[in-house]
C-alpha cells in the first residue's frame, strides 16, 4: 500500500508523458502537445488551442534548447510585424476585428470614452462626440493585435471567448475587477490604525 500510494504522489508531480514542457524566457511554463516545430518556432497545442512561440520567447523544451525536431513537421516562420492597418492580411484583420467583438472591446471603448466625457464640461463632451470616433480608434489599434499575435493564437482566443467558459469570463471580469479592487482597499483601510502606529513609532525613535 505505501508503495502505491508513494507511486501516486509523484506521479501527481510528475508531466504528462504525452506531452512537453516549453520554458518561456519570460518566466511562463507551457505544456502541451507539439504540432509543429522548427528552429525558428513551436507550436504546441494547449487544452485544444494551438499556441505558437518563437525561438526569441523560447527559453528550452523539455529542457533542451530550441531545435527541428524529426519527429513533428516543421513549423511556420514568424510573421513579419505590419506597419499599419493596410499592410496587415485581410484575413488576419478579420480575425483581429472578429476577437475585439467577442471580446465587447468596442463596448467597453464607448464606456470609456462616456466616462471621461462627464469629466468634462458640456461643451466639451459636444466637440468630443463630433471629433473623436470609435470605428477610427479601433483601427489604431489593429496593429498592435498583428504585432504580438499570429494568426492561430488569433483564432485560438476567438474559439475561447466564444465557448461557455469564455463567455462567461467576458461578463464577469467587470465584476472581478470591482471586487478586487474594493478588496483592495478594505485591506488597506484595516492596515491604516497599524501604519499610523509604525509610523509614529518610527518618528520617535529618530528624535
Amino acid at each position: 500500500m505505501r508503495t502505491l500510494m508513494m507511486a501516486l504522489m509523484l506521479s501527481s508531480c510528475i508531466p504528462s508523458v504525452w506531452a512537453s514542457v516549453v520554458h518561456l524566457t519570460d518566466g511562463r511554463v507551457v505544456e502541451g502537445d507539439i504540432e509543429t516545430q522548427d528552429s525558428k518556432s513551436v507550436k504546441v497545442n494547449v487544452d485544444g488551442v494551438p499556441m505558437t512561440y518563437y525561438a526569441d520567447e523560447i527559453k528550452d523544451i523539455d529542457g533542451k534548447p530550441l531545435t527541428v525536431s524529426p519527429s513533428v513537421p516543421a513549423a511556420v516562420s514568424r510573421p513579419s510585424p505590419s506597419a499599419d492597418l493596410s499592410a496587415a492580411p485581410s484575413d488576419k484583420k478579420a480575425l483581429i476585428l472578429k476577437l475585439m467583438e467577442v471580446t465587447g472591446a468596442r463596448d467597453r471603448l464607448v464606456q470609456s470614452l462616456d466616462f471621461m466625457k462627464k469629466s468634462f464640461p458640456p461643451s466639451v463632451a459636444k466637440v468630443m462626440d463630433k471629433v473623436i470616433n470609435i470605428d477610427e480608434l479601433l483601427s489604431k489599434l489593429i496593429p498592435v493585435y498583428d504585432r504580438n499575435l499570429s494568426g492561430q493564437e488569433l483564432q485560438g482566443l476567438i474559439n475561447f471567448y466564444n465557448s461557455d467558459l469564455g463567455r462567461k469570463y467576458i461578463l464577469i471580469t467587470p465584476v472581478i475587477m470591482k471586487e478586487s479592487m474594493q478588496a483592495g482597499q478594505d485591506y488597506f483601510k484595516s492596515k491604516l490604525a497599524d501604519l499610523k502606529k509604525a509610523a509614529a513609532a518610527d518618528t520617535a525613535s529618530t528624535k
